[in-house]
């Protein structure tokens, strides 16, 4: 414990160029990219017309608040170490609490929101007799999953407080403390460090990888084959700090909560660790294993969504391509937060050292900004893997750029289906029609019927032809 790295109470981090470019500057960027691309799928995909993308419209939502948060949350703390305010300084500690707290739960709601959405494309493929059930539940699964999320990742809020130090001022004046309840077995250690981070991070991100790898298998098979597709506020408070003045003047000290063993230890350690980081990751993995796996069985047995429609098939296939790439980019933008993770469970305490503090703190930074980068690239996934998708954000945006929204409907049936469902009754009786419009035309009453297999002009000059 001698070698850990340990500053000066009083003194500010060191002002990097590093991280202000990287955090505040690229990473709110990406945020406003990121919060109007995400406003847009929501609107477009949160319509009873396109219930199936339920999962993918909620994940819009959480990512957009995720997006708006990253500004206040990550980025100010940069900025207000660099402008040197102290009203921001002190701004900044009054909402950090709560809001960073929220910001967990919707990563880790959108988590869920990933999982369900790959579950159901297991569903799909295995043509499971579960399937519809999933289907008419999606709401009542959404909202476990929020209230899950809520659980193991909003009581962060209780693990931290801000206390004012003494000994500074300015904008050192505060200072986050743990609360007593992080100090109990119960919820410091079996809580918030194991069962909190196995649920977040380890299974969510194993299970996604194995299901990402069984679809992407299955898929190259069916193409090989050609046989297959046809067609924090309670948990933090204040403290003014009164050896320090200033930005210094307050400090964040943990509540008495997180010093409890059946809180701090149990819950806030152990419990919230394993539900919001290692069993979503694992769970995540195993069902992309799985849908994989389950497509390549399927392929090789040409049994798979025997569909009379060859445009319904298509639609799979995007869709299940579209589950892949969103699989995909949640493991890269995680990967990175799994290992630091193992890191801080291996040994967290070398991680604090004056060697390997830069490292961890860098790490950090790019998972912060990867993820925000992730919800901003979402817009481009989804109009590049699926058709239905990039043809409903198309008639969004022309619905704002039209008055009148009736012209902002994209019908992408081809011509001959449109005029064939344009038409009303049989072909017979749409014979009748022309005919009895034939005859009432004038000159027409001593004229043959028209069959309707040629039309000839009607200025008289030209003989009726019965091709019949």
């Amino acid at each position: 414990m001698d070698d850990v790295f340990v500053e000066d109470e009083c003194e500010l981090p060191e002002d990097l160029d590093r991280r202000w470019y990287l955090v505040a500057v690229a990473g709110t960027s990406l945020s406003f990219i990121s919060l109007f691309s995400n406003l847009l799928i929501a609107r477009a995909l949160l319509t009873r017309r396109r219930s199936h993308f339920f999962f993918l419209g909620l994940l819009a939502v959480s990512d957009s608040f995720l997006s708006f948060c990253y500004g206040p949350v990550i980025a100010m703390d940069i900025i207000k170490n660099r402008v040197q305010a102290i009203w921001l300084n002190r701004l900044w500690w009054s909402y950090i609490g709560p809001l960073l707290a929220l910001c967990h739960v919707s990563m880790t709601f959108s988590c869920f929101l990933i999982i369900l959405a790959t579950i159901e494309r297991y569903l799909i493929t295995r043509k499971s007799k579960y399937l519809q059930k999933f289907r008419t539940s999606r709401g009542a699964l959404a909202t476990f999953m929020f209230t899950l999320a809520l659980v193991v990742r909003g009581t962060a809020v209780f693990e931290i407080e801000v206390k004012r130090n003494a000994n500074c001022t300015g904008l050192t004046e505060y200072e986050p403390m743990l609360t007593p309840l992080v100090s109990t077995w119960l919820y410091g250690t079996v809580f918030r460090f194991y069962l909190r981070n196995i649920l977040t991070v380890f299974i969510p991100f194993a299970l996604l990888a194995y299901l990402n790898v069984r679809i992407v298998a299955t898929l190259r098979a069916q193409r090989r084959k050609a046989a297959m597709f046809k067609f924090a506020c309670s948990e933090h408070k204040v403290k003014r700090n009164a050896n320090c003045t200033g930005l210094t003047e307050y400090e964040p000290m943990l509540t008495p909560l997180v010093s409890t063993w059946l809180y701090g230890t149990v819950f806030r350690f152990y419990l919230r660790n394993i539900l919001t980081v290692f069993i979503p990751f694992a769970l995540l993995a195993y069902l992309n294993v799985r849908i994989v796996a389950t497509l390549r069985a399927q392929r090789r047995k040409a049994a798979m969504f025997k569909f009379a429609c060859s445009e319904h098939k298509m639609k799979i296939r995007s869709a299940t391509r579209l589950t892949v790439f969103i699989v995909c980019s949640y493991l890269m933008a995680n990967v990175l937060n799994v290992l630091i993770t193992a890191w801080e469970y291996v040994d967290f305490e070398s991680a604090m050292t004056a060697d390997n503090f830069w490292i961890y703190e860098l790490c950090t930074d790019v998972i912060s900004v990867l993820y925000v980068f992730t919800c901003a690239t979402r817009l481009l996934v989804y109009m590049l893997c699926n058709k239905e998708i990039r043809i409903a954000i198309i008639e969004t945006i022309c619905c704002y750029m039209k008055d009148n929204a009736k012209y902002c409907a994209v019908d992408e049936r081809p011509a001959t289906k449109r005029n064939e469902n344009a038409r009303i009754g049989t072909e017979f009786d749409d014979l009748a029609i022309r005919i009895a419009r034939r005859m009432m035309m004038p000159g027409m009453t001593n004229r043959p019927p028209d069959t309707g297999k040629s039309e000839q002009p009607l200025d008289g000059s030209t003989k009726y032809h019965d091709e019949s």
